[in-house]
Formats: C-alpha cells, structure tokens, sequence
C-alpha cells in the first residue's frame, strides 16, 4: 500500500507546463464516489461546486454520496497547519490503482487569507485533482499551480486527465 502526500506550498515559477503533469496512480476507470456531506453546509456547497465544475469539463465524472465507503472523502481540516489551504492523502494498492482519497481544506487559512467563494471552490477543485491522478503544474494559469486560489479548472487540466485515462495502467510492481 502506498500513500501519497501532496502539499500546497508557494513556488517560483521559471516555465509554464504544456500540460499538467500527472503522477501514475489514477482510479481503474474515469469515476470515483465521493462523499461531501460531513462538512458544514458552507463547505459542503463549496466541495459539490467543485464535483460540478470537473464533472462539467467531460474526463472525470465524481459520484456523490453519502456513503462512508465512498472512494473519496472530501472534508475540513483546521489541523493542517497555518500555511495549506488544503491537502489530499492518497493510497492506492499493489496494482498501482487508488484505492481511497480524503482530501481536505483548511477553513482557519481560507479565512485568514481572506479567499472568496470562487476561490475556495478553486482550492477544491485543485485538491480533486489530486484525487483523480494531477500534480502540480509551475503554470499559475492552471487548477493545478501549487499556490493556486484564482484559477479554475483550465484545458491543460483536463487535457492531462483524457490522456491519464486514455492510457492501458501498466501494473506496478511492488
């Protein structure tokens, strides 16, 4: 079993990416459940605006439900320390696949730095693309900067998941 840790930390920026990188653990198909509703009713609407925003884009469908066996698990977490807006933990099995995701966001430093809504769903929006295989991209025009809070999901975004997704997942060995 392996977990992955992605932190959002400040970057200096030197080229922009093509494309978004992605790792090689992804889900066995472009979907996964998740589960928003152990939130407040604030960031609950914020995580399924987020689920929206990718589920609109075509290379990634999220499921919601309620269901704690959900594949990934969206959540608050003001234990994450004063400088992350959020964080996403992944593991995934022997065969390279994920097998859960809990991703969060830190509300005490979305408050502190005074983010609005739409920046807070880009934070989210950001975390579930860890939870579906991206990492960061040095490109500040992309969901995927690591210090991002003012960009949406961008075409070097999805571009990176259709091409995640559209690959035969070669089985890792452990």
């Amino acid at each position: 079993m392996i977990t992955a840790l992605f932190i959002v930390s400040s970057i200096t920026v030197s080229a922009a990416a093509q494309m978004t990188p992605h790792g090689t653990a992804r889900w066995a198909s472009a979907t996964a459940t998740i589960n928003t509703s152990n939130n407040s009713a604030k960031y609950q609407k914020i995580w399924n605006k987020a689920v929206k925003a990718w589920n609109r884009t075509g290379v990634f469908e999220f499921t919601l439900t309620s269901d704690s066996s959900a594949q990934i698990n969206a959540s608050t977490n003001t234990g994450l320390g004063g400088s992350f807006t959020g964080m996403t933990y992944i593991t995934t099995g022997s065969d390279g696949y994920m097998q859960s995701v809990t991703s969060e966001l830190n509300p005490q430093t979305l408050d502190v730095y005074d983010y609005s809504t739409s920046e807070r769903v880009n934070v989210a929006e950001h975390e579930l693309g860890h939870a579906i295989g991206l990492l960061h991209n040095p490109n500040r025009a992309s969901v995927m900067f690591a210090a991002n809070r003012y960009y949406s999901i961008q075409k070097v975004d999805t571009q990176s998941v259709q091409q995640l997704y559209a690959t035969q997942m070669d089985r890792v060995s452990m």
